[in-house]
């Protein structure tokens, strides 16, 4: 009895299309990664790029991502966010986000002065601001503009939703947020924001470097060392899961041809 040639056909063509696919998400892969890694080499030269002078209360952040800034003017001593659920070294703390008034500017701008531990024995108590950054005095300051994202939730990127009603007041006027909102930060201080929030840790063109350089303090605060975010080799690994999977689904193809004509030459 003469097998019909319709499996086959069948078996070919989906096998075929299936592998054409996982090869074309394997290339979709390869070119994200490819993205990524000009992202990053663009992102790490804006860090070496010469600061901007005098910046404006609203900054292009597609293009000023990542470069620094050079401020003039002083921090506002009420105008103090602690962001919740950090950690020094497994110990509970709060990262510190201040109001900074450029000179002769009419807005402020949110600047991530870095980490303080809670107390121990009161976990759930902020920390007093240290003596030497509690003070209006006059600073020059050099910080980095963080991405657009960084403006909610976090400061890197990662989104919890609105912070409306989720802060509380302490008796020295602090407030302790789950996340950081630039238009609710505004409405509180009722003065103009900036549309972009920097930081004065420091921020690494090289994931590598943060396991040489440590944790450090500057005016009483605990500085964390942040990497530039770089998520090419993730990108590889799934191009090499697609190819593979490619692999298998010519193999398999290429088995069960192979079996159907040897089974009709039997």
């Amino acid at each position: 009895m003469k097998r019909s040639p319709v499996r086959l056909l069948l078996s070919v063509v989906l096998g075929l299309g299936l592998a054409a696919v996982t090869f074309s998400m394997g290339n979709w892969q390869v070119r994200r990664a490819a993205e990524k890694t000009a992202l990053h080499q663009q992102q790490a030269e804006r860090l070496h790029a010469p600061a901007i002078d005098h910046p404006e209360e609203i900054l292009d952040l597609q293009k000023l991502a990542y470069r620094r800034l050079k401020l003039q003017g002083h921090f506002v001593p009420d105008a103090v966010v602690y962001i919740d659920n950090r950690q020094i070294d497994g110990r509970p703390a709060v990262q510190v986000i201040q109001a900074f008034q450029p000179e002769g500017a009419n807005y402020v701008v949110p600047v991530d002065r870095g980490l303080l531990p809670r107390n121990p024995d009161q976990p759930r108590m902020p920390p007093p601001l240290p003596m030497q950054a509690a003070g209006a005095d006059a600073n020059d300051l050099l910080v980095t503009v963080l991405p657009g994202f960084a403006r909610s939730a976090e400061l890197w990127g990662l989104t919890l939703g609105g912070s409306k009603k989720i802060h509380r007041e302490t008796d020295e006027g602090r407030q302790v947020w789950s996340n950081f909102d630039a238009t609710e930060f505004g409405e509180w201080l009722g003065r103009p924001v900036s549309n972009y929030v920097t930081t004065v840790e420091p921020v690494l063109p090289e994931a590598q470097d943060m396991q040489t350089s440590g944790q450090a303090t500057a005016s009483g605060f605990y500085m964390d060392q942040v990497s530039l975010p770089d998520q090419v080799a993730r990108h590889r690994g799934y191009a090499i899961q697609w190819y593979a999977m490619t692999a298998m689904l010519l193999l398999f193809s290429g088995y069960f041809v192979f079996k159907e004509f040897k089974s009709r030459n039997d």
